[in-house]
């Protein structure tokens, strides 16, 4: 089945003023394995996290927080969450999308990050797109419409993420919902459905016309880098089905695809909708471009070597021996040297046990960190040296251990 034919338009909001083409986007333009989406802004949600400060503890003061957990603080809006006996705060912020594909004022949108954390489905039980309770929080839909009976008429995606006059600007598609094959078996998608916000299905994730790489193998066209709000998590569901109906099919934070998918229950994949947005809204800006390579290799983590890692007091830490090395999914392995360290805060005044910790950033595929333990040793003392006059053993004072004990120089997964 095509792109073309898995979506079909049911209703056309209508706009009275249109945006200048110069700023309209496009879709996806390739050159060789490299393509290029073109990103607009369009609604807000929390993401990034507050750290302790003056602003956590002006929300933590704050007495006006709604019934949504929200508040606006000196302008800005602002969600908690409950953490034990505290609270986590974190800050609405735009909504980036990827445009996947442009035709006339129709531009199909996938989140360019993961924005929540949030199981398939609330309960483990055999569920299809359309009985799933993803779909009715990402929708707004009641207990009705989902087999766990959940209702998310007042708690859900779209009346987070957009105001009223942004969700008029989305347009409600019919969704077909593909099966999916494994070792000849068929696994039902379930029924069409009339949705706003979805997941994209197996189909849509290796569609090249949207710049996905066609197969189902590591690239960074379907790779992400989720929110903080989503706890950072790199893998994302689809809403096809997996294995059975009790699974379903995401991708992998590699950005390969598991078509024999994990349980609908579990809540460690994120969430990344799509929509259909009208381009004659007034509600949307222009974000920029995003990049990804069709065929190009994972990267699984780094690892970090060095010859000398014990080192007197006073001694000058070098770093000319230090080897940096990126390993990928594949199992190949490249070494680099555009990485930072943490060299300054190591007091090679005390002695000590230190992690070195080594920071790769490799543009927006993501950052990885690895660490190398480094000793520092207080200086030899000889007995007999002293008035004593006599003597000639020596002896080395210990370190305290300043750090717990980890295996040195590999990092296996991206930073978070």
């Amino acid at each position: 089945m095509t792109a073309a034919c898995m979506f079909c338009t049911m209703s056309v909001p209508v706009f009275g003023v249109e945006n200048s083409n110069a700023s309209r986007p496009s879709s996806p333009r390739a050159a060789g394995d490299t393509v290029t989406w073109d990103c607009v802004y369009f609604g807000s949600y929390p993401q990034s996290k507050v750290d302790y400060g003056k602003l956590y503890s002006t929300l933590e003061e704050a007495s006006d927080w709604d019934s949504n957990n929200d508040v606006i603080v000196e302008g800005s809006r602002y969600h908690r969450v409950p953490d034990y006996s505290d609270y986590d705060y974190y800050k609405y912020e735009p909504i980036k999308w990827r445009v996947l594909s442009v035709n006339g004022n129709e531009a199909l949108l996938l989140a360019e990050r993961g924005l929540n954390e949030k199981p398939y489905n609330e309960t483990r039980d055999f569920v299809t797109w359309e009985t799933s309770t993803i779909r009715s929080w990402l929708n707004g839909y009641g207990s009705s419409i989902n087999k766990a009976g959940k209702d998310y008429s007042s708690d859900n995606f779209i009346g987070k993420a957009f105001t009223s006059d942004e969700r008029e600007g989305i347009y409600k598609k019919n969704l077909k919902n593909p099966d999916n094959t494994i070792d000849n078996e068929i696994i039902e998608g379930g029924k069409d459905t009339e949705d706003q916000i979805f997941l994209l299905s197996l189909e849509e994730a290796t569609n090249g016309a949207y710049g996905f790489a066609n197969h189902e193998d590591t690239t960074t066209t379907r790779r992400a880098m989720s929110t903080a709000y989503a706890d950072e998590l790199n893998s994302w569901w689809l809403r096809s089905p997996g294995s059975d109906s009790a699974n379903a099919a995401y991708v992998k934070d590699n950005g390969s695809i598991d078509r024999y998918g994990s349980y609908v229950d579990r809540d460690y994949n994120a969430v990344r909708p799509a929509l259909f947005l009208n381009l004659n809204s007034t509600l949307w800006s222009a974000a920029g471009t995003e990049e990804g390579n069709k065929n190009s290799k994972g990267i699984d983590h780094i690892t970090a070597s060095k010859s000398k890692t014990t080192y007197k007091v006073g001694e000058t830490l070098n770093l000319d021996d230090l080897t940096v090395t990126v390993v990928h999914n594949d199992g190949s392995s490249r070494r680099v040297t555009d990485y930072t360290t943490d060299a300054s805060a190591i007091n090679m005044a005390t002695p000590g046990y230190y992690w070195l910790t080594i920071t790769y950033t490799e543009g927006s595929r993501g950052t990885w960190e690895g660490s190398v333990l480094i000793t520092v040793e207080q200086q030899t003392v000889n007995p007999g040296s002293s008035n004593s006059g006599s003597g000639s053993a020596s002896t080395t004072v210990a370190p305290n251990n300043n750090g717990n004990a980890k295996p040195a120089g590999t990092t296996t997964k991206p930073k978070k």
